[in-house]
């Protein structure tokens, strides 16, 4: 601004020179220098005194702001400036790469949950169809005040190995009614 009050000026004085006919020597040009200083400076602190200010303002700007529904960095921007765009236009485009690579970290942890799925209904399988045989053999012997398990092919002689219990220690001979049975520890539980 300051710039073109002066241009203005120099043009001014160059005007006033030609047509008036006013001769160029010191006096003149530092007249007209001076007179061209105090001027455009008594008018820039008038119009910095009347020029509007306030403390307290606001500009208001009218942009609509844009939010993408996921972070990432932007790689494209396919839209031009002041362009109309329609609803369901492409804006800009993020690097998928870090949700391509979530994706796959999924699809592996899910695979591994499926693997781990199998396994687990085939030991599921195997330990019912071991609890199954196991209740097959045994059976609650309610006369001994001790509870233990005792098997159904129980031999005559108590000291032996069980095929399903282990070792039986013992040395009285088991009865089949009554409380005289014995409560015998027993070693181990399956072969």
């Amino acid at each position: 601004m300051e710039l073109l009050l002066i241009l203005i000026y120099v043009s001014f004085c160059y005007v006033v020179f030609k047509l008036f006919k006013i001769p160029v020597n010191q006096w003149s040009l530092a007249t007209a220098t001076l007179g061209g200083i105090i001027g455009i400076a008594l008018l820039m602190l008038i119009m910095n005194y009347n020029h509007p200010f306030t403390t307290n303002a606001r500009i208001y700007f009218s942009v609509t702001p844009i939010l993408p529904g996921v972070k990432g960095r932007v790689v494209e921007v396919p839209v031009q400036a002041n362009m109309p765009l329609k609803q369901g236009d492409e804006l800009f485009r993020i690097d998928p790469k870090p949700y391509e690579y979530v994706v796959e970290q999924k699809k592996a942890l899910l695979a591994e949950a499926e693997q781990n799925v199998k396994q687990l209904k085939a030991s599921l399988a195997q330990a019912t169809a071991t609890a199954e045989r196991a209740k097959a053999h045994v059976f609650v012997d309610h006369d001994c005040n001790c509870d233990f398990l005792i098997g159904k092919s129980w031999p005559s002689q108590l000291h032996g190995t069980n095929s399903f219990f282990g070792r039986v220690s013992g040395s009285d001979s088991f009865r089949s009614g009554g409380n005289a049975a014995r409560c015998f520890r027993i070693s181990w539980w399956f072969v």
